[in-house]
C-alpha cells in the first residue's frame, strides 16, 4: 500500500503535476473530418473497431461518417456500449475485437463507449481478473493500485457528450453482481487522440446534453477545491464553470448552433484535462460512481442530485473555493463573506439545474431509503475520497449527505 499526500498547506502552494499522456487533441467544427485519416496513420492503425451505443448506430448517421473517414481502416462496429459500463458489455466487446482482429479501439458517444473502449483495451492485454487489477483504498489517503504494464492497443475518442472521460486514464466498470461501479486506473488506456467535433455533438439528445454539461460542471467545482489543487487546475476549473455558465442553457434553447457547443467541449476538456485528472475529486464523485453502479443512474444526473448536497458539506472548510465557484457563475459577491458567496454557489447550482429539468432528489431517479446505507458504505470505500477539502468522519457523514439528497 502506498500513501497519497494531500493536505493543506501554509504559505505559498507546492506539489507535483503530472499530466495524463493523451497524444493529441483535435477540436473545432469539421476536426474530425480533416484530420481522422492521417492520425489513424500516424498511429499505424489498420483495423480499427468503432466502439458506441444503440442509439448513435440507428437512430443517426454518425457511425456511416465515421466509418467513411476511416476508409479501409474500420475492422468493424461493435455497438453494444452500455450506460455505466457492465462487465457484460466490455466483455461482449473483447470477443468482438478478437474476431476482427482489431488493432486499435475508436469511441463514438459519451462516457459509456469510451469507458467500454477503454475496458476492451485493457481486457484484451490483461485479462478479465477483475480481482488482480482493482485498486484497494483505505480512508484517508492509503491506496494500492496495480501495475497493469502489457501493452494496450491505441484508443481514439470520438466525443459527442460533454461527459470528460475520454481525457482521463482510468476506466470506470459497473460489476454488476456487486452493484458497484469501480475505477481502473491505467496510464496506457489513455486517448491516443481525441476529437472534439461540435459537428458530432448536434444529434445528442437534450437530456444527455443537459446532464453531461452538469457533469462537466461538477468535475470543475469538486477539483477546484480537490486537496491536491494547485493554481493551475483552479484557474482552468474556474475558466471551465464560467463557460458552462455562460453556453449550457443557451445551447439547449438553441440546439443547431454550433459555437456554443464547441465551447463546452472545451469546458470539458479544461475541467478534466487540466483539472480533475490531476487533482482527483472529492465524496461528490464517489456517491455519484455508486449511484450507477447500484441504480444505473447516468453519472450526469447524479451529479445534478448530489452536487449542490456535497457543496454544503464542504463548504465548512471549502468556502474560500467556492465563493470563488459563484463568482464564476455570475454571482454578484461584492457584499458577502466567503461563507456567504459559498452559499450562494450551491444555490446557483440548485437553479441551473432545475432549469435544465434534471431531477434534484434521489428519490425521482428510483432510489428507496433501504438503498442509503449500502450506498453510503460502498461510496466511502472510493479512492475518489482522499482528495476531499473536509475530512470525512466514516461512511456515516456520507450517509448524511445521501439523507440530505434523498
Amino acid at each position: 500500500m502506498a500513501e497519497i499526500v494531500a493536505s493543506k498547506q501554509a504559505g505559498a502552494p507546492r506539489g507535483t503535476y503530472s499530466p495524463v499522456p493523451i497524444g493529441r487533441f483535435y477540436f473545432g467544427a469539421g476536426a474530425l473530418r480533416e484530420n481522422l485519416a492521417n492520425e489513424a496513420d500516424r498511429l499505424g492503425i489498420k483495423r480499427a473497431m468503432i466502439v458506441t451505443g444503440k442509439t448513435l448506430s440507428t437512430k443517426t448517421d454518425l457511425v456511416d461518417q465515421l466509418k467513411e473517414a476511416l476508409g479501409v481502416r474500420c475492422a468493424g462496429v461493435f455497438s453494444g456500449a452500455l450506460q455505466n459500463t457492465p462487465t457484460a458489455s466490455i466483455m461482449a466487446g473483447v470477443a468482438l475485437a478478437r474476431d476482427l482482429r482489431a488493432d486499435a479501439v475508436i469511441s463514438l458517444g459519451g462516457s459509456s463507449p469510451v469507458d467500454v473502449a477503454k475496458g476492451i483495451a485493457l481486457v484484451l492485454a490483461e485479462g478479465n481478473d477483475w480481482e488482480r487489477m482493482r485498486p484497494r483504498f483505505v480512508y484517508p489517503n492509503t491506496i494500492e493500485i496495480p501495475k497493469l504494464e502489457k501493452p494496450k492497443i491505441p484508443f481514439i475518442a470520438i466525443t459527442t457528450t460533454l461527459s470528460g472521460s475520454e481525457f482521463t486514464h482510468v476506466v470506470g466498470i459497473t460489476h454488476e453482481d456487486e452493484r458497484r461501479k469501480l475505477q481502473y486506473p491505467d496510464p496506457q488506456v489513455a486517448a491516443k487522440a481525441v476529437f472534439l467535433d461540435p459537428l458530432m455533438t448536434l444529434a445528442t439528445p437534450h437530456d444527455l446534453w443537459a446532464n453531461t454539461g452538469v457533469k462537466c460542471l461538477y468535475h470543475a467545482i469538486e477539483s477546484n477545491y480537490s486537496l491536491l489543487a494547485s493554481p493551475p487546475t483552479q484557474t482552468s476549473c474556474l475558466k471551465a464553470i464560467s463557460l458552462v455558465n455562460e453556453h449550457l442553457v443557451h445551447s439547449l434553447e438553441h440546439p443547431d448552433e454550433v459555437d456554443p457547443r464547441g465551447y463546452l467541449q472545451i469546458a470539458s476538456w479544461t475541467a478534466v484535462f487540466f483539472g480533475s485528472i490531476n487533482t482527483w475529486v472529492g465524496v461528490g464523485h464517489a456517491i455519484d460512481h455508486m449511484l450507477g453502479g447500484r441504480l444505473n443512474v447516468q453519472h450526469g444526473v447524479a451529479a445534478a442530485i448530489s452536487m449542490p448536497c456535497v457543496m454544503d458539506f464542504n463548504r465548512k472548510t471549502a468556502a474560500p473555493q467556492l465563493a470563488a465557484v459563484a463568482r464564476a457563475m455570475g454571482v454578484d459577491t461584492a457584499n458577502m463573506s466567503d461563507d456567504e458567496a459559498a452559499a450562494a454557489a450551491s444555490n446557483a447550482v440548485r437553479a441551473l439545474v432545475k432549469r435544465v429539468g434534471l431531477p434534484s432528489r434521489l428519490r425521482d431517479v428510483g432510489a428507496t431509503v433501504d438503498d442509503l446505507e449500502p450506498l453510503a458504505r460502498d461510496s466511502f470505500a472510493d479512492f475518489s475520497l482522499f482528495a476531499n477539502p473536509r475530512h470525512i468522519n466514516g461512511h456515516e457523514e456520507v450517509l448524511e449527505i445521501l439523507e440530505k439528497m434523498y
